[in-house]
């Protein structure tokens, strides 16, 4: 079983409403002995509110704190962020600065980079979709991702490696990694070769999607497992309480299948592997 969840969002994200201390209670009654609270931090938003993905640090650090110091004994609380990394010429260099500084000023466990904007939009809007083919839009974020892992080393994992086609127009069942190898192997071979371990995010499988596959799903992380990678984080992405470790059996059944026996948790930025139990 899957015991620690290292990808969670609670109201100190702009797309969340869940208290962290019920998200909490919740882990625990699913068994868990570990959550990582890894809140949005995603600088120059294109979407107004401005500001609506900046985590307000103080009280994050004030709120969790008291929780982890709480449940000290019963259960783990990690403190992480999501760092959304930009690879736009004009935001780059300041948007990596400020994370590097933020990183480094505060006591995270966990940092998780992601990438959600390309070309200033998130392609969860319909707006990046427009004139755009689905085949166009995924070669877009994978290029933008690889730029992402080149251009950031303060991060420990990299988060939804395929988040795009959660989105995409099209018939997204046709989305194999064979059509993009070219493009997903380099960020595979990087992350590897920068001892970053690549995340495994439950959350694809919600039937909306219409995908059936955790991102990133079997193919990658068999190729990604050929190449030699043995690290990966497991995370839900959850925003409601409810949605924590949703879908966990299915994401281990699996990464046993393709032959992975250990997962990576992280406390205090240090590497820590867990076997499947």
């Amino acid at each position: 079983m899957i015991k620690a969840d290292y990808h969670v969002h609670s109201h100190f994200s702009g797309d969340s409403k869940e208290k962290p201390e019920n998200i909490i209670k919740y882990a625990m009654s699913k068994g868990l002995d570990t959550l990582c609270f890894t809140d949005h931090m995603d600088y120059e938003y294109w979407y107004e509110p401005a500001g609506m993905f900046e985590v307000d640090v103080p009280k994050y650090f004030e709120a969790l704190l008291q929780l982890k110091e709480q449940y000290a004994g019963t259960f783990n609380v990690r403190i992480g962020i999501e760092l959304g990394l930009r690879d736009e010429p004009d935001l780059l260099e300041s948007v990596r600065e400020r994370y590097r500084t933020l990183v480094n000023e505060h006591p995270f466990d966990f940092v998780i980079g992601s990438t959600h904007q390309m070309v200033y939009v998130d392609p969860v809007y319909p707006e990046f979709w427009e004139n755009r083919t689905q085949r166009e839009g995924m070669e877009m974020y994978f290029t933008s991702g690889l730029k992402n892992i080149k251009n950031n080393e303060f991060f420990d994992t990299y988060g939804h490696l395929d988040y795009l086609i959660r989105y995409a127009s099209g018939d997204k069942a046709q989305y194999n990694y064979r059509d993009y190898a070219e493009l997903i192997e380099p960020m595979l071979r990087e992350l590897i070769a920068r001892g970053k371990a690549l995340e495994i995010n439950s959350k694809g499988l919600t039937p909306s999607y219409g995908t059936n596959a955790p991102n990133p799903g079997r193919e990658v992380l068999m190729r990604y497992r050929e190449l030699g990678g043995e690290l990966i984080t497991i995370g839900s992405d959850a925003h409601v309480a409810d949605g924590v470790a949703l879908y966990f059996d299915r994401v281990e059944e699996l990464l046993k299948e393709i032959g992975f026996r250990y997962y990576a948790v992280f406390e205090n930025r240090k590497l820590q592997m867990r076997k499947f139990d």
